[in-house]
């Protein structure tokens, strides 16, 4: 990917994002999967009202078809249990059958045919900044609020501190949570920035510079908490 981005991320999305694919799916698709499943355990508001989630820099859908391949799976796991084999290797929970739709309110500038094609849905043309700006729209929830933001694969390419700070200083105004999937353990996010670090294995905070990655097959996650709404 580096010699993609040789000319820089702007102009390599730009010529390549009606076709765009995530070359770590594999390793993405089990890694939210299972952070899903250990935020709905220790959400309670979450598992009992609704989930509203963002899926930022979205890419060709990967994540938004991962959370609502999750989200089938959970249905049919309240029906049938662990009867299936392929559940039974992934990291499902049991989602009540009458549980609201999860809404996913999807943003990229480059890859909008891309996901348009794999999803069925458009997603909104917003950038970092549009999103830094305030831009972005509230969700359906009676208080506008977002429960999750997953940004997968995409913000550690924002290397301007400053342009990092702003769109990560907006999201938590909107948003409880935020999920970070990446290659590696960039960005690291400043406690001024809106989020503290979050330890997916015991869900309680952690201290800046603390190590929080969830790892699988080289694929990074880590949670934060917006300050906003401890």
């Amino acid at each position: 990917m580096r010699a993609n981005y040789a000319q820089g991320v702007d102009v390599y999305y730009q010529k390549s994002g009606s076709t765009y694919r995530n070359l770590h799916f594999y390793a993405l698709r089990l890694l939210t999967m299972d952070c899903l499943s250990r935020f709905w355990d220790h959400n309670d508001k979450t598992r009992s009202s609704e989930f509203h989630i963002i899926d930022l820099a979205c890419g060709s859908g990967e994540i938004t078809q991962v959370v609502r391949e999750w989200e089938l799976l959970g249905k049919k796991k309240s029906v049938e249990g662990d009867s299936s084999r392929a559940r039974k290797k992934l990291s499902i929970r049991s989602i009540p059958l009458g549980y609201p739709p999860i809404e996913i309110v999807a943003t990229d500038p480059y890859t909008g045919e891309a996901y348009e094609q794999n999803v069925g849905v458009p997603c909104l043309n917003l950038n970092f900044q549009d999103v830094a700006d305030g831009k972005f729209p509230p969700s359906k929830a009676v208080d506008g609020i977002y429960d999750l933001v997953i940004c997968s694969f995409a913000l550690h390419l924002l290397t301007d501190p400053s342009k990092l700070f702003a769109t990560c200083y907006a999201l938590a105004t909107q948003c409880r949570w935020l999920l970070i999937v990446s290659p590696h353990k960039q960005p690291i996010l400043k406690p001024e920035w809106g989020w503290i670090p979050w330890n997916i294995e015991t869900w309680l905070p952690l201290d800046y510079g603390d190590n929080h990655d969830h790892v699988i097959e080289r694929v990074h996650g880590r949670f934060f908490q917006s300050i906003n709404f401890q």
